[in-house]
């Protein structure tokens, strides 16, 4: 067990098996004892509110983003965060730009990538999960477009023709996602024998897409999808086209991204596995794009899982989404329950928690709130669910109640049992202001300046602490001669 402890050394232990913390996001400014400004101690995730205009990208999102001291993937709709972060973190940069606009010119050290789910793929069994992930997501970034509800059957349905058609492209780098695009849209099969009625699939093209060289013995060698697709294929023309038309919603975000004509290189999972790197994600408001960001977030988790579970070598890595609603992840509270311990860290800002609403539904928008271990709720920002949770944790006091009588100077005094505060007491004061409240506690107020100042306060609290290191050096060097 000592062996596999030491191999974790880049999530949760140190060489000689400590357990090490992992990093935990920005959520603000606070003094210490010494009245130094220092980042306020956060929990595993942050999901920060803020009405528009308030900062929540200057003021909070870039500054997490600029100071985690790992792997990084920035979404945003805008490359106004992009643009910040990038001066401050200097390490080797991609950038998938999923805009329906030409791109404007970038820094030269940050790389254009395009991301192609098959080239990712080195299993069958990854395949099935990238082909749920597209299923479950093809409605990512629309009201109600990740509900567990939505489309369940036709998803079970589309979900074996669609790993047979990425896992064949997988299997031939001259494929690739267009390859799945065109395949999906033809369900032919061969004729039945007249006499037999048996269906000769040895004479099926393996070389043109399509459903039936999909699940072809050349790529398909599990029986059982193979007996699935082949099915579907036999089954009346109507059911058969209600699977059709599920998969090509499932692969219109990478229908769209092909129409892109800025050159770019393949996106490997792997390149967030070094801390150093960053990624950044340009994804527009409410548009077909949203599936694929989404899905590649997916599989990026799924990554973490597998290494987690191999026991292999990992850095924390950041998921920093802006309009977290935009490109939302499924089962999102499951996500944060579950993701700490993966080596994955997501802050999402919105400009208001009922947006959770609107996208994963009533339900799973309250159970989201109520996992989430960290919630920023900066000026302007109506959370009293957030707000009201904070002030269980302070408590109840006696309270004294006067009434006046309006038909004379009689008073009336009472005492009742209430909660210590109000929600709207917690409020914060003004801009620069935020409530940070972390699950279990009131919260406290954290200062929330600029981005450029924010910088300025994390230089000099580093030199402040290179400082003190190099003191406490002199101090031991000394002692131990």
């Amino acid at each position: 067990m000592a062996s596999q402890r030491g191999r974790r050394t880049g999530l949760t232990t140190n060489t000689d098996g400590a357990f090490r913390p992992p990093p935990a996001p920005f959520g603000g400014w606070v003094k210490n004892n010494k009245g130094v400004l220092v980042p306020a101690a956060t929990g595993p995730h942050v999901l920060a509110s803020a009405p528009p205009g308030t900062g929540k990208t200057r003021k909070w999102l870039s500054v997490a983003a600029a100071m985690w001291p790992a792997s990084a993937l920035v979404s945003s709709s805008r490359d106004d965060l992009m643009l910040l972060v990038c001066r401050r973190r200097p390490g080797p940069s991609q950038l998938l730009d999923l805009r329906p606009i030409e791109s404007p010119p970038y820094p030269s050290d940050i790389t254009r990538v395009r991301f192609d789910p098959t080239r990712c793929i080195k299993t069958f069994q990854q395949a099935a999960a990238c082909a749920r992930s597209m299923l479950r997501l093809a409605g990512a970034g629309q009201p109600g477009g990740v509900r567990a509800e939505a489309n369940g059957m036709w998803d079970d349905l589309a979900l074996a023709p669609l790993t047979c058609l990425l896992w064949a492209a997988s299997t031939d780098s001259s494929r690739g996602i267009q390859w799945v695009i065109r395949g999906a849209e033809n369900p032919w099969a061969p004729e039945p024998d007249k006499r037999t009625g048996f269906r000769d699939w040895s004479a099926v093209d393996v070389t043109e897409p399509g459903w039936a060289a999909a699940a072809h013995d050349m790529y398909c060698r599990n029986r059982e999808f193979q007996a699935r697709v082949r099915g579907l294929l036999t089954q009346e023309k109507r059911q058969r086209d209600s699977v059709k038309m599920t998969m090509s919603h499932a692969l219109t975000g990478w229908l769209i991204a092909g129409l892109s004509g800025t050159p770019a290189m393949d996106f490997d999972l792997g390149f967030l596995d070094n801390k150093e790197h960053t990624l950044y994600i340009l994804c527009p408001i409410g548009g077909e794009a949203a599936p694929v960001a989404s899905v590649l977030m997916e599989m990026l988790i799924a990554r973490r899982r597998a290494m987690t579970g191999q026991r292999d070598q990992l850095c924390q890595l950041g998921l920093f989404l802006d309009e977290l609603t935009n490109t939302p992840l499924a089962n999102l509270d499951g996500q944060i329950a579950e993701n700490r311990g993966l080596g994955v860290t997501i802050c999402g800002a919105m400009q208001a928690s009922s947006q959770l609403e609107v996208v994963y539904g009533a339900q799973r928008a309250n159970a989201i709130m109520d996992v989430t271990p960290t919630a920023l709720i900066m000026y302007g920002a109506h959370e009293e669910r957030w707000m009201r949770s904070a002030t269980y944790w302070i408590g109840k006091t006696t309270s004294s109640t006067h009434t006046y009588s309006n038909n004379g100077d009689d008073r009336t005094t009472g005492r009742e049992w209430r909660d210590m505060f109000d929600p709207s007491e917690l409020n914060p004061a003004n801009a620069n202001e935020a409530r940070l409240v972390i699950r279990g506690t009131a919260g406290q107020r954290v200062y929330l300046p600029d981005f450029v100042e924010s910088m300025a306060h994390m230089d000099e609290a580093v030199k402040i602490l290179r400082a003190e290191q190099q003191r406490e050096r002199r101090v031991n060097g000394a002692a131990s001669r």
